[in-house]
């Protein structure tokens, strides 16, 4: 572990590579911060709204979605605000269309296509249980999700047919991650992870090592990271089932964690400044 950056601005709340990897958004209570690889500041942006809570590139890094109380769309190259829609929470840019997001209220789930302004699906009454509960498919046909009551959901936003995962009894999940070939879905179930085979519709494996709750995972070619309440993070080998890398010495718990691009470093956050 090595503390690269200190914010000292307010509350850190998430972070978000850039696709090309050459920039990093960091938000929080101080707004939006953009750096570069190199972690020296490049602009500032100003949302008017007391936290960001979720940021998320488009596809191209054209556009940065911003979201708290509401949720806006920011022209990255004008530095301004062209889109703002008046639901926030979580905001997750669809990986392969520019022209589709979708907001995580605090009663539902809205697919919005931005060239309408308008939602094209809402999943109603499904309340995630954190800002890490919902990711998109690589390929941008399905969501998965899991909410309050102990229900995982993959969700195909085109046909809006839902299909829940047949689990043995309902977990309270605080974080999903597809694997990049879309084949496994990765999910935190208190201090162990649980990976869905999805073609089996069984569980593949549960990755056990955490001495804390689970907060945040992220899938890439490197492997699979995990975070949380135990100040750690590992990166695992899925297939052996095995820690790869165990990365130590955080002085509080780590909140969010986001492979760079490429992928060869993993910037995380916790809850103060950095």
């Amino acid at each position: 572990y090595v503390e690269l950056l200190m914010i000292g601005e307010g509350e850190v709340a998430a972070i978000a590579w850039h696709p090309d990897g050459d920039e990093v958004a960091i938000s929080g209570a101080f707004g939006v911060h953009i750096y570069d690889d190199d972690l020296n500041l490049l602009f500032k942006i100003d949302p008017s709204m007391p936290f960001v809570s979720t940021i998320s590139w488009s596809p191209d890094g054209s556009l940065l979605a911003i979201s708290g109380s509401n949720t806006q769309i920011w022209n990255m190259a004008l530095h301004q605000n062209t889109l703002t829609i008046d639901v926030g929470g979580g905001v997750y840019w669809n990986p392969a269309n520019s022209d589709q997001i979708a907001i995580a209220s605090s009663t539902d789930i809205q697919v919005w296509d931005l060239t309408t302004n308008q939602p094209i699906q809402i999943l109603e009454n499904h309340v995630i249980v954190s800002y890490n509960a919902l990711e998109w498919r690589p390929d941008g046909v399905q969501i998965v999700s899991s909410n309050w009551d102990g229900e995982v959901l993959i969700w195909d936003v085109a046909t809006d047919q839902i299909t829940p995962l047949t689990l043995a009894e309902p977990i309270e999940v605080d974080a999903l991650a597809w694997s990049p070939n879309s084949n496994f879905i990765a999910m935190s179930s208190v201090d162990d992870i649980i990976v869905w085979d999805i073609g089996m519709s069984q569980i593949s494996v549960t990755l056990s090592g955490h001495t804390g709750r689970v907060l945040d995972l992220d899938w890439s070619s490197s492997g699979l990271a995990s975070t949380g309440y135990d100040t750690t993070i590992r990166v695992w080998d899925v297939s052996s089932n095995q820690t790869t890398t165990l990365l130590s010495g955080h002085p509080s718990y780590i909140s969010t964690i986001d492979w760079n691009p490429h992928p060869t470093r993993l910037p995380c956050t916790r809850q103060d400044h950095d």
